[in-house]
């Protein structure tokens, strides 16, 4: 094998990783690897900074989002108009979310102008003779994925939809790229809301699309002016399948209803600013919590409000680490040693995980949440006690609750 590759054996086929020259030292860093339970994709990048699959340190996901914001406030400066960021359901809203917020508060401020992100839940607004109605959503496909329909919702708000439906940039974050076709998807939903777009950035750890998402993104979207593609790291990948390609139709995935309101920190509706954790929320869990290493747990696509309590708590001594619950269907290979389900707590029905977790490697467990329904809360954070206290934080009634076998 030339120096720089990589070679990954899962048992759902071969990987092989060809990062380009600058790229193959930070690779180690900030990738490991996994195998997905899903016949349209076999493998999946395991980000070490994103806090989804595996813990991670705050303070280097923190350092992800300024060098990513970085990046894109060099591309930006020669690109007109204001712009809004749009963060990918599920694994990268917490990454949109971060960046977002670096560019507000070193770049530019008044060019970006709010933040969205997409979702693969839509929310009941009524009922009537039995027929459910959804919030107004642009919806696009996620091909590879899980689940593949996802949505971006257009906002009650008409500050917040305006920005979103005049945009002339938009700059659209995920944690990697392999082939665009994603990107491609929701700019041409979003093209048929918003006529004015005209300029799109894209940012992500990794590229390996191998020049493949902006030439995709370049040539395949009518209207649009300037493609801009930025990445930590870059290359291709190859992946030899041992699994037969799954031919279900694609519809078969539909959206998940959620009957709750979202909590203030959602930004599926489009947030100007990062919420800031209160201060009553950040001291009662420090209380709770003490000393020693901590998981701050995200939900889903609830993760920024989890690494910014985390940052947050580090200022009392705890050691934090931040990880996610998550719909996304993995097998026990590569870099996922571990792997427990676990209730999503705005889908009952729908399964949902934790990977790489034991309950031993930590002094306290905090679950961050938005969920209106309590007693899913309370399932969650006794299913990973393990006979010993979980902290919840509801960042809906804004509380904070310990939750032990014996007492709540």
């Amino acid at each position: 094998m030339s120096p720089g590759f990589l070679f990954v054996s899962l048992p759902t086929g071969e990987l092989r990783v060809v990062p380009h020259h600058d790229s193959s030292l930070q690779i180690a860093g900030l990738l490991a690897f996994g195998a997905r339970d899903n016949s349209r994709r076999g493998f999946l990048l395991v980000s070490r900074v994103l806090g989804k699959h595996i813990p991670s340190i705050p303070q280097q996901m923190q350092h992800v989002h300024e060098q990513l914001a970085s990046l894109v406030a060099k591309c930006s400066q020669s690109v007109p108009g204001d712009a809004v960021v749009i963060g990918m359901a599920e694994t990268a809203t917490g990454l949109g979310l971060g960046i977002f917020d670096q560019l507000r508060s070193r770049y530019e401020p008044q060019a970006w102008r709010y933040y969205f992100q997409t979702t693969r839940y839509a929310r009941k607004t009524n009922h009537f003779d039995g027929f459910v109605k959804s919030h107004a959503g642009i919806g696009f496909k996620e091909l590879h994925s899980h689940a593949v329909d996802i949505r971006l919702e257009v906002p009650e708000c008409p500050v917040a939809r305006r920005r979103l439906l005049e945009a002339e940039t938009v700059l659209l974050i995920d944690d990697e790229i392999t082939t665009g076709q994603t990107f491609l998807n929701l700019i041409e939903a979003l093209q048929s809301h918003n006529s004015r777009l005209r300029n799109v950035l894209v940012a992500t750890i990794c590229d390996f699309s191998d020049g493949v998402a902006q030439q995709l993104l370049s040539t395949n979207t009518r209207g649009i002016d300037s493609v801009q593609v930025v990445s930590l790291v870059s290359g291709r990948i190859e992946f030899d399948s041992r699994i037969k390609r799954d031919t279900v139709s694609l519809s078969s995935a539909p959206l998940t209803f959620y009957d709750g309101e979202w909590s203030r920190f959602s930004a599926r509706q489009g947030i100007c600013r990062a919420e800031v954790i209160p201060e009553s929320i950040l001291f009662a869990a420090a209380v709770l919590a003490g000393l020693g290493k901590c998981l701050v747990l995200g939900t889903t696509e609830f993760m920024d409000p989890a690494f910014r309590l985390a940052i947050q708590l580090q200022q009392f001594g705890l050691d934090c680490r931040v990880q996610s619950t998550t719909r996304s269907p993995l097998l026990v290979a590569g870099d996922i040693t571990a792997k427990r389900a676990v209730p999503d707590l705005y889908s009952p029905n729908t399964p949902s995980y934790l990977y790489n977790y034991s309950r031993e490697d930590y002094e306290s467990i905090i679950v961050v949440h938005e969920t209106s329904d309590h007693s899913l809360a309370r399932q969650l954070c006794l299913n990973l006690a393990d006979g010993r206290d979980c902290i919840e934080v509801d960042l809906l009634r804004l509380r904070v609750i310990r939750h032990s076998e014996n007492r709540t």
